[in-house]
């Protein structure tokens, strides 16, 4: 399941098996949360340098450009 939630709506919490998307409506930036991997991906280059580095120095990055870190 896709759930998309407008940034005003909040953050709600991942269960087990949901996909979780926030996405600007024109998809060019977005965050997207994968409920198996356990992985957040971070997409857009305005995200990518504030929030991907951010998460970077407490996460494990796992994939850059869709390649192995």
């Amino acid at each position: 399941m896709l759930r998309i939630y407008p940034p005003a709506h909040g953050f709600p919490l991942p269960s087990e098996d949901d996909y979780y998307t926030f996405a600007r409506l024109d998809f060019t930036e977005s965050t997207f949360g994968h409920p198996w991997e356990w992985t957040l991906c971070v997409f857009g280059p305005r995200l990518v340098e504030t929030l991907g580095q951010t998460l970077s120095t407490w996460l494990p990055v796992k994939r850059v450009n869709g390649h192995s870190a």
